[in-house]
């Protein structure tokens, strides 16, 4: 997906570019939880991809003044961390 944006980026077309690095940063994410649900050794390179994604798309978005789509991707990069949190707090056992 990650090379979808870079075509999008060559074409000019922000707006799917956005959109496509927006899917990217999901797919990563998902990738980050399937991961941990594994419970497999990992360095969290799927989750700062994630975030490196989130973080081009917004800015994408801001450089073209498409404000509604910026925000729109900033709530959907919170959601997903949000979801993230949760998931670690809950899959981590308590010791006392």
């Amino acid at each position: 997906m990650y090379v979808f944006c870079r075509c999008e980026h060559t074409l000019t077309n922000s707006v799917t570019e956005a959109c496509a690095l927006t899917t990217a940063a999901r797919s990563f994410a998902a990738a980050n939880e399937s991961l941990s649900e594994l419970h497999l050794p990992q360095f969290a390179e799927n989750l700062h991809a994630a975030i490196n994604c989130f973080s081009h798309a917004i800015r994408v978005s801001h450089n073209q003044l498409l404000f509604s789509c910026c925000a729109a991707i900033l709530r959907g990069c919170i959601t997903e961390l949000i979801c993230f949190c949760l998931f670690v707090y809950l899959s981590v056992p308590y010791k006392l």
